[in-house]
Protein backbone atom coordinates (compact mmCIF):
# COMPACT_ATOMS: atom_id res chain seq x y z
CA UNK A 1 0.00 0.00 0.00
CA UNK A 2 1.21 3.49 -0.85
CA UNK A 3 2.10 5.48 2.25
CA UNK A 4 -0.47 8.17 1.45
CA UNK A 5 -3.29 6.02 0.07
CA UNK A 6 -5.27 4.18 2.72
CA UNK A 7 -8.11 3.53 0.22
CA UNK A 8 -6.01 2.59 -2.79
CA UNK A 9 -7.62 -0.87 -3.02
CA UNK A 10 -11.10 0.68 -3.43
CA UNK A 11 -12.42 1.28 -6.95
CA UNK A 12 -15.42 3.55 -7.48
CA UNK A 13 -17.49 4.03 -10.63
CA UNK A 14 -18.98 7.52 -10.35
CA UNK A 15 -21.79 8.48 -12.73
CA UNK A 16 -22.95 11.43 -10.62
CA UNK A 17 -22.85 15.10 -11.61
CA UNK A 18 -23.27 18.60 -10.17
CA UNK A 19 -22.06 18.66 -6.51
CA UNK A 20 -23.32 15.99 -4.12
CA UNK A 21 -21.97 12.82 -5.77
CA UNK A 22 -18.74 14.31 -7.13
CA UNK A 23 -17.97 15.75 -3.70
CA UNK A 24 -18.49 12.34 -2.08
CA UNK A 25 -16.12 10.61 -4.49
CA UNK A 26 -13.56 13.42 -4.23
CA UNK A 27 -13.34 12.92 -0.46
CA UNK A 28 -12.59 9.24 -1.04
CA UNK A 29 -10.20 9.94 -3.93
CA UNK A 30 -8.21 12.29 -1.68
CA UNK A 31 -7.51 9.26 0.52
CA UNK A 32 -6.41 7.11 -2.40
CA UNK A 33 -9.57 5.49 -3.78
CA UNK A 34 -9.44 5.00 -7.55
CA UNK A 35 -12.42 6.84 -8.97
CA UNK A 36 -13.57 6.38 -12.57
CA UNK A 37 -15.63 9.43 -13.40
CA UNK A 38 -18.23 8.56 -16.07
CA UNK A 39 -19.58 11.35 -18.29
CA UNK A 40 -21.71 11.46 -21.44
CA UNK A 41 -19.59 11.90 -24.60
CA UNK A 42 -20.36 15.64 -24.62
CA UNK A 43 -19.39 16.03 -20.96
CA UNK A 44 -21.36 16.38 -17.74
CA UNK A 45 -23.31 19.52 -16.88
CA UNK A 46 -20.68 21.10 -14.61
CA UNK A 47 -18.01 20.70 -17.28
CA UNK A 48 -20.29 22.32 -19.84
CA UNK A 49 -20.92 25.24 -17.49
CA UNK A 50 -17.20 26.01 -17.47
CA UNK A 51 -17.31 26.58 -21.24
CA UNK A 52 -19.74 29.46 -20.74
CA UNK A 53 -18.34 30.71 -17.45
CA UNK A 54 -14.58 30.02 -17.30
CA UNK A 55 -14.32 31.65 -13.86
CA UNK A 56 -15.88 28.54 -12.26
CA UNK A 57 -13.32 26.20 -13.84
CA UNK A 58 -11.51 25.71 -10.47
CA UNK A 59 -14.72 24.03 -9.26
CA UNK A 60 -13.88 21.11 -11.56
CA UNK A 61 -10.56 20.56 -9.80
CA UNK A 62 -12.26 20.79 -6.42
CA UNK A 63 -14.82 18.15 -7.39
CA UNK A 64 -12.84 15.90 -9.72
CA UNK A 65 -9.24 15.99 -8.56
CA UNK A 66 -7.50 12.63 -8.21
CA UNK A 67 -10.03 10.98 -10.56
CA UNK A 68 -9.87 9.26 -13.92
CA UNK A 69 -12.31 10.39 -16.59
CA UNK A 70 -14.09 8.19 -19.10
CA UNK A 71 -16.99 8.88 -21.44
CA UNK A 72 -19.92 6.53 -21.99
CA UNK A 73 -23.42 6.80 -23.44
CA UNK A 74 -25.61 4.74 -21.13
CA UNK A 75 -28.62 5.10 -23.42
CA UNK A 76 -27.10 2.81 -26.07
CA UNK A 77 -27.12 -0.98 -26.03
CA UNK A 78 -23.34 -1.15 -26.39
CA UNK A 79 -22.89 1.49 -23.69
CA UNK A 80 -24.93 -0.56 -21.24
CA UNK A 81 -22.84 -3.66 -21.92
CA UNK A 82 -19.65 -1.70 -21.42
CA UNK A 83 -21.09 -0.34 -18.17
CA UNK A 84 -21.80 -3.86 -16.93
CA UNK A 85 -18.22 -4.76 -17.72
CA UNK A 86 -17.02 -1.85 -15.61
CA UNK A 87 -19.28 -2.94 -12.74
CA UNK A 88 -17.46 -6.27 -12.59
CA UNK A 89 -14.24 -4.40 -11.81
CA UNK A 90 -15.32 -1.94 -9.11
CA UNK A 91 -16.34 -1.99 -5.46
CA UNK A 92 -18.73 0.96 -5.53
CA UNK A 93 -21.22 2.58 -7.89
CA UNK A 94 -22.16 6.17 -7.09
CA UNK A 95 -25.09 7.94 -8.77
CA UNK A 96 -27.35 10.90 -7.99
CA UNK A 97 -30.20 10.47 -10.42
CA UNK A 98 -33.91 10.65 -9.68
CA UNK A 99 -34.86 7.29 -8.11
CA UNK A 100 -35.81 4.75 -10.76
CA UNK A 101 -33.75 6.30 -13.56
CA UNK A 102 -31.08 3.60 -13.50
CA UNK A 103 -33.80 0.91 -13.38
CA UNK A 104 -35.33 2.35 -16.56
CA UNK A 105 -31.93 1.99 -18.22
CA UNK A 106 -31.78 -1.64 -17.09
CA UNK A 107 -28.85 -0.76 -14.81
CA UNK A 108 -30.51 -0.69 -11.40
CA UNK A 109 -29.22 -2.41 -8.29
CA UNK A 110 -31.19 -5.64 -8.80
CA UNK A 111 -29.49 -6.10 -12.17
CA UNK A 112 -26.02 -4.99 -11.13
CA UNK A 113 -25.83 -7.07 -7.94
CA UNK A 114 -26.23 -10.20 -10.07
CA UNK A 115 -23.08 -9.13 -11.91
CA UNK A 116 -21.23 -8.09 -8.76
CA UNK A 117 -22.79 -9.42 -5.51
CA UNK A 118 -20.40 -7.37 -3.40
CA UNK A 119 -21.28 -4.10 -5.09
CA UNK A 120 -21.95 -1.11 -2.84
CA UNK A 121 -24.56 0.93 -4.68
CA UNK A 122 -24.73 4.51 -3.37
CA UNK A 123 -27.71 6.56 -4.57
CA UNK A 124 -28.01 10.23 -3.62
CA UNK A 125 -31.31 11.96 -4.34
CA UNK A 126 -33.41 14.85 -3.13
CA UNK A 127 -35.89 12.80 -1.11
CA UNK A 128 -34.46 9.28 -0.97
CA UNK A 129 -35.56 5.98 -2.50
CA UNK A 130 -38.82 5.75 -0.51
CA UNK A 131 -41.69 8.04 0.45
CA UNK A 132 -44.29 10.08 -1.45
CA UNK A 133 -41.72 12.51 -2.92
CA UNK A 134 -39.16 9.93 -4.08
CA UNK A 135 -39.85 10.56 -7.78
CA UNK A 136 -39.35 14.31 -7.60
CA UNK A 137 -36.28 16.02 -9.02
CA UNK A 138 -34.51 18.14 -6.43
CA UNK A 139 -31.44 20.31 -6.16
CA UNK A 140 -29.69 21.77 -3.12
CA UNK A 141 -32.12 24.66 -2.67
CA UNK A 142 -35.17 22.37 -2.80
CA UNK A 143 -33.70 20.19 -0.05
CA UNK A 144 -32.90 23.25 2.07
CA UNK A 145 -36.39 24.63 1.49
CA UNK A 146 -38.29 21.43 2.31
CA UNK A 147 -35.93 20.53 5.17
CA UNK A 148 -36.72 23.79 6.97
CA UNK A 149 -33.21 25.22 6.71
CA UNK A 150 -34.19 28.26 4.66
CA UNK A 151 -36.86 29.25 7.15
CA UNK A 152 -34.45 28.92 10.09
CA UNK A 153 -31.88 31.08 8.30
CA UNK A 154 -34.67 33.56 7.50
CA UNK A 155 -33.84 33.45 3.80
CA UNK A 156 -37.22 32.53 2.38
CA UNK A 157 -36.98 35.35 -0.16
CA UNK A 158 -33.62 34.42 -1.72
CA UNK A 159 -31.53 31.46 -2.79
CA UNK A 160 -29.04 29.94 -0.32
CA UNK A 161 -25.44 31.04 -0.82
CA UNK A 162 -23.87 27.87 0.62
CA UNK A 163 -24.67 24.45 -0.86
CA UNK A 164 -25.01 22.69 2.48
CA UNK A 165 -27.52 20.11 1.20
CA UNK A 166 -25.27 19.00 -1.64
CA UNK A 167 -22.09 19.02 0.44
CA UNK A 168 -23.79 17.44 3.45
CA UNK A 169 -25.14 14.67 1.22
CA UNK A 170 -21.64 14.15 -0.19
CA UNK A 171 -20.09 13.74 3.25
CA UNK A 172 -22.82 11.33 4.39
CA UNK A 173 -22.54 9.35 1.16
CA UNK A 174 -18.79 8.98 1.68
CA UNK A 175 -19.09 7.59 5.18
CA UNK A 176 -22.09 5.46 4.18
CA UNK A 177 -19.95 3.94 1.43
CA UNK A 178 -17.14 3.20 3.88
CA UNK A 179 -19.57 1.56 6.31
CA UNK A 180 -21.04 -0.62 3.54
CA UNK A 181 -17.54 -1.57 2.35
CA UNK A 182 -16.64 -2.61 5.89
CA UNK A 183 -19.70 -4.87 6.00
CA UNK A 184 -18.91 -6.21 2.53
CA UNK A 185 -15.37 -7.06 3.58
CA UNK A 186 -16.76 -9.11 6.50
CA UNK A 187 -19.62 -10.82 4.65
CA UNK A 188 -18.98 -10.52 0.92
CA UNK A 189 -22.42 -8.93 0.55
CA UNK A 190 -23.01 -5.52 -1.02
CA UNK A 191 -25.96 -3.22 -0.38
CA UNK A 192 -27.67 0.04 -1.29
CA UNK A 193 -26.59 3.24 0.45
CA UNK A 194 -29.67 5.49 0.25
CA UNK A 195 -28.90 9.19 0.84
CA UNK A 196 -31.69 11.78 0.96
CA UNK A 197 -30.69 15.44 0.90
CA UNK A 198 -33.94 16.39 2.65
CA UNK A 199 -33.22 13.86 5.42
CA UNK A 200 -29.89 15.53 6.05
CA UNK A 201 -31.32 19.04 6.08
CA UNK A 202 -33.96 17.94 8.58
CA UNK A 203 -31.33 16.35 10.82
CA UNK A 204 -29.14 19.47 10.55
CA UNK A 205 -32.14 21.62 11.51
CA UNK A 206 -31.95 21.35 15.29
CA UNK A 207 -34.81 23.81 15.79
CA UNK A 208 -37.19 21.55 13.84
CA UNK A 209 -35.91 18.45 15.63
CA UNK A 210 -36.34 20.01 19.07
CA UNK A 211 -39.83 21.30 18.28
CA UNK A 212 -40.85 17.87 17.01
CA UNK A 213 -39.66 16.24 20.23
CA UNK A 214 -41.62 18.54 22.55
CA UNK A 215 -45.35 18.76 23.25
CA UNK A 216 -47.04 21.59 21.35
CA UNK A 217 -47.93 23.42 24.56
CA UNK A 218 -44.49 23.14 26.15
CA UNK A 219 -43.32 26.41 24.59
CA UNK A 220 -45.09 29.68 24.15
CA UNK A 221 -45.76 30.50 20.51
CA UNK A 222 -43.21 33.35 20.44
CA UNK A 223 -40.60 31.07 22.00
CA UNK A 224 -41.26 28.44 19.35
CA UNK A 225 -40.38 30.97 16.68
CA UNK A 226 -37.16 32.27 18.23
CA UNK A 227 -35.14 31.60 21.33
CA UNK A 228 -32.27 34.00 22.00
CA UNK A 229 -29.33 32.15 23.54
CA UNK A 230 -27.05 34.68 25.19
CA UNK A 231 -24.29 35.03 24.35
CA UNK A 232 -24.15 33.12 21.06
CA UNK A 233 -24.19 35.90 18.53
CA UNK A 234 -22.36 38.27 16.24
CA UNK A 235 -21.74 41.83 17.39
CA UNK A 236 -20.96 45.05 15.56
CA UNK A 237 -17.61 46.70 16.23
CA UNK A 238 -16.06 49.93 14.97
CA UNK A 239 -14.59 48.24 11.91
CA UNK A 240 -16.53 45.01 11.39
CA UNK A 241 -18.25 42.20 13.23
CA UNK A 242 -17.13 39.67 15.80
CA UNK A 243 -18.64 36.37 16.97
CA UNK A 244 -18.72 35.69 20.71
CA UNK A 245 -19.92 32.59 22.57
CA UNK A 246 -20.49 32.64 26.32
CA UNK A 247 -23.18 30.17 27.32
CA UNK A 248 -22.30 28.95 30.82
CA UNK A 249 -22.52 30.84 34.10
CA UNK A 250 -18.75 30.81 34.37
CA UNK A 251 -18.39 32.30 30.89
CA UNK A 252 -21.01 34.96 31.68
CA UNK A 253 -18.95 36.09 34.66
CA UNK A 254 -15.82 36.27 32.51
CA UNK A 255 -17.55 38.32 29.82
CA UNK A 256 -18.97 40.76 32.38
CA UNK A 257 -15.55 41.27 33.95
CA UNK A 258 -13.90 41.60 30.52
CA UNK A 259 -16.35 44.39 29.66
CA UNK A 260 -15.66 46.04 33.02
CA UNK A 261 -19.36 45.63 33.91
CA UNK A 262 -19.07 43.96 37.29
CA UNK A 263 -22.36 45.60 38.21
CA UNK A 264 -24.20 43.09 35.95
CA UNK A 265 -23.26 40.27 38.34
CA UNK A 266 -25.59 41.83 40.90
CA UNK A 267 -28.58 41.88 38.53
CA UNK A 268 -30.83 39.02 39.70
CA UNK A 269 -32.47 38.38 36.33
CA UNK A 270 -29.05 37.65 34.80
CA UNK A 271 -27.78 35.34 37.53
CA UNK A 272 -28.30 32.00 35.76
CA UNK A 273 -28.44 30.78 32.20
CA UNK A 274 -32.21 30.16 32.23
CA UNK A 275 -32.90 33.73 33.23
CA UNK A 276 -30.41 35.06 30.70
CA UNK A 277 -32.27 33.21 27.96
CA UNK A 278 -35.47 34.93 29.09
CA UNK A 279 -33.77 38.32 28.87
CA UNK A 280 -31.56 37.44 25.94
CA UNK A 281 -32.37 40.48 23.84
CA UNK A 282 -31.43 42.81 26.68
CA UNK A 283 -28.09 41.08 27.11
CA UNK A 284 -27.32 41.26 23.40
CA UNK A 285 -27.91 45.01 23.48
CA UNK A 286 -25.62 45.39 26.49
CA UNK A 287 -22.80 43.45 24.86
CA UNK A 288 -23.12 45.22 21.52
CA UNK A 289 -23.14 48.64 23.17
CA UNK A 290 -19.68 47.68 24.46
CA UNK A 291 -18.33 46.09 21.26
CA UNK A 292 -19.34 49.15 19.23
CA UNK A 293 -16.75 51.15 21.15
CA UNK A 294 -13.95 48.76 20.18
CA UNK A 295 -12.28 47.50 17.02
CA UNK A 296 -12.60 43.84 16.08
CA UNK A 297 -8.97 43.24 17.06
CA UNK A 298 -9.51 44.84 20.46
CA UNK A 299 -12.59 42.74 21.22
CA UNK A 300 -10.87 39.53 20.12
CA UNK A 301 -7.83 40.26 22.29
CA UNK A 302 -9.92 41.11 25.35
CA UNK A 303 -12.10 38.02 24.96
CA UNK A 304 -9.16 35.71 24.32
CA UNK A 305 -7.46 36.99 27.47
CA UNK A 306 -10.69 36.25 29.33
CA UNK A 307 -10.76 32.74 27.83
CA UNK A 308 -14.02 33.41 25.98
CA UNK A 309 -14.51 31.79 22.52
CA UNK A 310 -14.38 34.66 20.06
CA UNK A 311 -13.40 35.34 16.46
CA UNK A 312 -13.71 37.97 13.76
CA UNK A 313 -16.25 37.44 11.01
CA UNK A 314 -13.85 37.02 8.11
CA UNK A 315 -15.05 38.15 4.65
CA UNK A 316 -15.21 35.13 2.33
CA UNK A 317 -12.74 36.77 -0.07
CA UNK A 318 -10.11 36.88 2.69
CA UNK A 319 -10.49 33.38 4.15
CA UNK A 320 -7.87 31.88 1.82
CA UNK A 321 -5.27 34.10 3.51
CA UNK A 322 -6.25 33.25 7.08
CA UNK A 323 -3.10 32.16 8.97
CA UNK A 324 -4.82 29.15 10.57
CA UNK A 325 -6.17 27.96 7.21
CA UNK A 326 -2.71 28.31 5.70
CA UNK A 327 -1.03 26.55 8.62
CA UNK A 328 -3.36 23.59 8.13
CA UNK A 329 -2.39 23.42 4.43
CA UNK A 330 -6.01 23.97 3.47
CA UNK A 331 -5.08 26.20 0.53
CA UNK A 332 -3.35 24.43 -2.33
CA UNK A 333 -2.12 26.38 -5.33
CA UNK A 334 -1.71 25.00 -8.84
CA UNK A 335 -0.86 26.43 -12.25
CA UNK A 336 -3.38 25.46 -14.93
CA UNK A 337 -4.21 26.44 -18.49
CA UNK A 338 -6.05 29.74 -18.59
CA UNK A 339 -9.47 29.05 -20.19
CA UNK A 340 -9.76 32.70 -21.24
CA UNK A 341 -6.23 33.17 -22.62
CA UNK A 342 -5.03 30.38 -24.86
CA UNK A 343 -1.43 29.35 -24.35
CA UNK A 344 -1.19 31.05 -20.97
CA UNK A 345 -1.27 29.71 -17.42
CA UNK A 346 -3.18 30.92 -14.38
CA UNK A 347 -2.96 30.15 -10.69
CA UNK A 348 -5.91 28.52 -8.96
CA UNK A 349 -6.49 27.83 -5.28
CA UNK A 350 -8.49 24.85 -4.09
CA UNK A 351 -9.05 23.41 -0.60
CA UNK A 352 -6.53 20.90 0.68
CA UNK A 353 -7.17 17.54 2.34
CA UNK A 354 -9.96 17.75 4.91
CA UNK A 355 -9.31 14.53 6.81
CA UNK A 356 -5.89 14.61 8.44
CA UNK A 357 -4.73 11.01 8.90
CA UNK A 358 -1.38 10.68 10.67
CA UNK A 359 -0.08 7.62 8.79
CA UNK A 360 -1.85 7.92 5.44
CA UNK A 361 -2.54 11.65 5.01
CA UNK A 362 -3.72 11.58 1.41
CA UNK A 363 -2.84 14.22 -1.16
CA UNK A 364 -3.88 15.98 -4.36
CA UNK A 365 -2.01 13.96 -6.96
CA UNK A 366 -3.82 15.20 -10.06
CA UNK A 367 -6.26 17.97 -10.93
CA UNK A 368 -9.52 17.47 -12.82
CA UNK A 369 -8.94 15.24 -15.88
CA UNK A 370 -9.97 16.22 -19.38
CA UNK A 371 -13.12 14.79 -20.95
CA UNK A 372 -12.51 11.08 -21.62
CA UNK A 373 -8.84 11.45 -20.74
CA UNK A 374 -8.58 7.87 -19.44
CA UNK A 375 -10.73 6.07 -22.02
CA UNK A 376 -7.84 4.11 -23.43
CA UNK A 377 -6.35 3.26 -20.04
CA UNK A 378 -9.59 1.79 -18.71
CA UNK A 379 -11.30 0.43 -21.81
CA UNK A 380 -8.13 -1.14 -23.16
CA UNK A 381 -6.27 -1.89 -19.94
CA UNK A 382 -9.22 -3.07 -17.82
CA UNK A 383 -11.88 -4.28 -20.26
CA UNK A 384 -9.54 -5.45 -23.03
CA UNK A 385 -10.97 -3.51 -26.00
CA UNK A 386 -8.49 -2.73 -28.75
CA UNK A 387 -7.89 0.69 -30.33
CA UNK A 388 -9.96 -0.13 -33.41
CA UNK A 389 -12.96 -0.96 -31.24
CA UNK A 390 -12.60 2.29 -29.34
CA UNK A 391 -12.52 4.23 -32.60
CA UNK A 392 -15.70 2.44 -33.64
CA UNK A 393 -17.35 3.24 -30.31
CA UNK A 394 -16.41 6.88 -30.66
CA UNK A 395 -17.83 7.12 -34.19
CA UNK A 396 -21.10 5.64 -32.95
CA UNK A 397 -21.29 8.09 -30.05
CA UNK A 398 -20.96 5.31 -27.49
CA UNK A 399 -17.88 6.83 -25.83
Amino acid sequence: MSQNKCLEDVKILDTSQFLSGPYASSLLADLGAEVWKVEPPIGETMRLYTLFKPSIAPMMSLLHRNKKAITLNLKTKEGKEIFKGLIKNVDVLLENNVPGYMDKLGLGYTVLKEINPGLVYCAISGFGQTGPLRDRTAFDMIAQATGGIMSVLEREDRAPTVFIADLGAGVHAAYGILAALHYRDKTGIGQIVDISMQDIMYAFNFRAVIRGALPEDSLQREDQERITVPIYHSFKCKDGYVAIVAITDRQWKRVVLAMDRKDLLRVRKYRNVIKRIEYGDEILEIVESWTKTKTVAEVVEIMENAKIPCGPIVPYKEVSNHPQILAREMVREFMVDDPEKKGEKRKIKIPGILIKLSETPGDIWTLAPGLGEHNEEIYEGILGYNKEKLIEFKKKGII
